[in-house]
């Protein structure tokens, strides 16, 4: 057991990366992981490598044999934030994000990688797509089919105590995302990507309706919600639906317990307000 430092718990562990891995496969989930600027390249070749190198090897010894070949890695994850141990400037996080990004496409080309953004409207998003958003010869081996960088990850959580700015509240993603998409623009242009190399996209992976005052985060941020947020959930929705030419991957945060349309209690599990439009949206949109 080792304390969890950002959200001042504890981490017991129990639920690692290979039965992660396992869950995911049984559930039909695609894995996505976010790595730090030390471990990177293990975790990139234990999952993926297939070579006679260490931590491959570690894999196989787990009881894995063959690579679990997993495809989306985020290069940190809110590294702008007070509360990481690891927090970075914009100009620190650009650098090192490139460097280790070049060394992960070395080691497995077919990975897809995920900058870490802030909210898609901040200096730290506009700094560093500038510096990352790049045509790397060396790490693609002279392709001008394939790009260093996949998406460009932000987070956004909506709230509010009056009903009608709550559940309109995540219409303000909607322009954060029209803005990225400017933003990257801006930097394919200024860094003269070639026009053969895939446009990145935007990788939504923080979303939801989330007031932290109601639900503070180093409490267990276990949200009650209501018939306004599951409108609001539904807005959500549909912004992702209408921006979905510049979303790459968007995520709820988080499944169960934490800010979550599922809670698990004793008796069994209690579907919140917010499970009933993801569920229509998966079954109707």
């Amino acid at each position: 057991m080792l304390p969890e430092l950002a959200w001042l718990g504890l981490e017991i562990n129990e639920f690692g990366i290979d039965e992660f891995l396992k869950w995911c496969a049984i559930v039909g989930a695609e894995p996505y992981f976010a790595l730090n600027f030390g471990t990177a390249l293990g975790w990139a070749e234990y999952c993926n490598s297939s070579s006679n190198t260490y931590y491959a090897n570690l894999r196989r010894r787990n009881g894995r044999e063959k690579p679990y070949n997993v495809k989306y890695w985020a290069l940190g994850n809110q590294m702008w934030g007070p509360w990481q141990v690891g927090q970075m400037t914009k100009e620190d996080y650009a650098k090192k994000a490139y460097q280790w990004a070049k060394a992960l496409k070395l080691l497995d080309s077919s990975i897809e990688l995920v900058l870490c953004g802030e909210t898609g409207f901040s200096t730290w998003d506009a700094y560093v797509l500038k510096e990352c958003i790049k045509w790397d010869v060396h790490s693609l081996g002279g392709s001008t089919t394939a790009s260093l960088i996949s998406m460009h990850s932000i987070h956004i959580y909506t709230a509010a105590v009056e009903h009608l700015l709550n559940a309109t509240a995540p219409r303000s993603a909607e322009r954060a995302i029209q803005i990225t998409a400017g933003l990257l623009d801006l930097a394919i242009i200024e860094n003269q990507v070639p026009h053969t190399v895939p446009r990145q996209t935007i990788c939504f992976d923080e979303w939801n309706v989330w007031d932290p005052a109601r639900a503070p985060g180093d409490k267990g941020a276990e949200e009650k919600y209501t018939l306004s947020d599951a409108l609001a959930v539904s807005v959500w929705l549909n912004v992702f639906i209408r921006q979905s030419k510049h979303i790459g991957m968007a995520n709820i945060a988080q499944s169960v317990n934490v800010i979550s349309p599922l809670m698990t209690t004793k008796l069994g599990i209690v579907k919140q307000t917010t499970w009933w439009p993801l569920l229509l949206f998966s079954k109707y949109m």
